[in-house]
């Protein structure tokens, strides 16, 4: 018999499955903004667990004589409404062909700009600077020769920020390329990128010779103080403020 545990069970299920397809949605968009597939991966297992507790409460024994009480009857009910439109509306967004409001086309290939120009808002908060930097990163990629096929396909996607993150990585033509994009623009320093500068400075102290004298991470802590003082850093500028650093820095960080 379809009792009303059973109702309030269903527009729980209901509900839970809602969550999935925002949690699948949402962290899809965040990886395809950012490249950053380890904070989408914990975002969808948080989303996950919460789904879980959500279908856990559905299936938990009640007292088959003591009915829900007529309050939480109509939460789930409209929750299982809003639910269902929820759901409805979730698949046809997922369903339906994205439209991008910035592509440049090179080499043959339409690459999307818009998650790019999303994506950088933290370090460039005038989306005119967004759009050139986005544009010249589109450009000096999709020319370059040594790009691969993996990250020809990722830029046809829109996800140009994971390909920018492949080429910082090492040495090399991609590298090279796109630098001069970079060394256009006037960057805020964000706590993120602060603390990742720290990382690679005390990394690359502790692999030079020269550098044994000094305390290390003191070194890089007083750096990251003078970079996040200066609130925005023109990268063309960048020897100039490496001398300004290290003038304010190296005595103070002796061993």
């Amino acid at each position: 018999m379809f009792t009303e545990t059973h109702v309030v069970r269903s527009h729980k299920i209901l509900f839970a499955v809602w969550l999935l397809l925002v949690g699948a949605r949402e962290s899809f968009s965040m990886w395809r903004q950012t490249g950053e597939g380890w904070h989408a991966l914990g975002f969808f297992v948080i989303m996950v667990f919460l789904c879980g507790l959500v279908v856990r409460s559905a299936f938990r024994r009640a007292d088959p004589v003591q009915l829900p009480n007529k309050g939480w009857r109509t939460f789930w009910t409209v929750m299982a409404v809003l639910s269902v439109l929820g759901i409805c509306g979730t698949i046809l967004e997922m369903l339906k062909p994205r439209e991008f409001k910035h592509v440049v086309t090179v080499n043959g290939m339409a690459i999307p700009l818009d998650d790019c120009i999303v994506g950088s808002k933290d370090i460039l908060p005038d989306e005119k600077e967004r759009v050139t930097l986005c544009t010249c990163l589109a450009y000096q990629l999709g020319s370059n020769t040594a790009l691969a096929k993996d990250q020809r396909a990722r830029l046809e996607r829109g996800n140009m920020g994971s390909v920018v993150e492949d080429a910082m990585k090492t040495e090399g033509p991609l590298k090279a390329a796109i630098a001069g994009c970079f060394e256009l623009k006037s960057l805020v320093v964000t706590d993120e990128m602060a603390q990742s500068a720290r990382a690679q400075c005390i990394a690359q102290m502790q692999a030079d010779t020269a550098y044994r004298r000094y305390d290390v991470k003191k070194y890089c802590d007083c750096a990251m103080k003078q970079v996040i003082a200066a609130g925005r850093i023109n990268v063309a500028d960048s020897t100039d403020m490496r001398a300004r650093v290290e003038a304010a820095c190296l005595e103070q960080s002796k061993k």
